[in-house]
């Protein structure tokens, strides 16, 4: 299956650091975080990459070209201004394939790439959301006892792990060309539809933050 992820973000609150590259290819025990999701990925059974680039794009395309010294397929869509995370995706989409995963280019989780995208069939989802049990930071996503999404954003004991499988369908409800972003515009509207909450007991570990870029540096090894 295609895997998309989000690596146009700006990283402002990694700045304070001057780590002089964009955010996901901050390096982590010596090799850049964006490089450590794609072998996981690969790993997992993915064989395709598309990564939705922006700022300081020429840098990640320069690192990892084609994709073939990693041993996978990897393709590029370039934003010419900040689009956000939803506008990213909307701008990829006449590459999107009609199911694809999902990921933040700043996190890394400890998930079963096939176990996910079975649950997402199994369940006739439009969107899945991989959520873990919210601990010192407050929960945003309310789990109903079928595993749906019954809150999205607000107050709930999990909190979004930043990895998703999709089907293209969802496309439909991101304006075009708009800068927008996917978690607090596009999911609340997609409740209404099947979207289902797919359990990691883990956890997962992000870069977002001066604090969780040396938390991983500690932790990765």
């Amino acid at each position: 299956m295609q895997a998309l992820i989000l690596a146009g973000g700006l990283g402002t609150r990694l700045r304070p650091l001057k780590l002089g590259v964009p955010k996901p290819m901050a390096k982590v025990s010596g090799m850049p975080f964006l490089e450590r999701l794609i072998l996981r990925l690969k790993n997992g059974g993915v064989t395709k990459i598309l990564l939705l680039v922006g700022y300081k794009k020429k840098a990640i395309e320069k690192h990892f070209g084609n994709g073939k010294k990693l041993g996978i397929k990897i393709g590029y869509s370039r934003e010419q201004r900040p689009l956000g995370t939803g506008g990213a995706i909307k701008n990829a989409q006449k590459s999107v394939e009609k199911q694809f995963l999902l990921f933040n280019g700043d996190t890394i989780c400890d998930i079963d790439i096939q176990e996910f995208i079975k649950f997402h069939k199994k369940h006739k989802s439009i969107l899945t959301i991989a959520v873990s049990r919210a601990k010192n930071e407050g929960g945003k996503i309310e789990l109903a006892t079928d595993l749906r999404v019954a809150g999205f954003g607000k107050k709930g004991p999990f909190v979004n792990a930043g990895a998703y499988v999709a089907n293209s369908e969802i496309l439909k409800t991101i304006p075009a060309n708009k800068k927008v972003s996917f978690e607090e515009a596009i999911i609340p509207r997609l409740l209404t539809k099947r979207v289902f909450g797919f359990r990691i007991e883990r956890g997962f570990l992000d870069i977002g933050t001066p604090s969780r870029y040396s938390l991983a540096n500690r932790v990765i090894k």
